[in-house]
């Protein structure tokens, strides 16, 4: 399974130890960091995020038709005041396939009644 990859405008949510539950918009994908360069493959939005925050899940609903049905987009990688950077949760498990011993698969299951 991959994650959707999104356009400028979309509407993304994150949920966290400190700010708990929040939404916001993805204002563009990749990012600089003026140490490295550019970094690819991260989701850079307005989500408001404190300290705290970093590891927080992020997520986007199937539809606005379906509110109980998520999929997981990243991972809170930092930021800062008024921008925030996610990392690509497809770029995750391809770094833990290429650099780990382990084999792990994302998996996508159904809800239950």
């Amino acid at each position: 399974m991959s994650s959707q990859h999104f356009l400028a405008g979309a509407h993304i949510c994150k949920s966290d130890r400190t700010t708990y539950f929040s939404c916001g918009y993805v204002l563009g994908l990749n990012g600089r960091n003026y140490d490295n360069g550019i970094i690819k493959d991260l989701i850079i939005t307005d989500m408001p995020a404190r300290s705290g925050d970093s590891g927080g899940t992020v997520l986007s609903f199937v539809s606005p038709q379906n509110l109980n049905s998520v999929v997981i987009q990243g991972i809170i990688f930092g930021g800062g005041k008024l921008l925030h950077a996610a990392q690509l949760i497809d770029i995750i498990f391809k770094e833990l396939r290429e650099n780990a011993r382990y084999d792990l698969t994302l998996y996508a299951g159904g809800s239950s009644s």
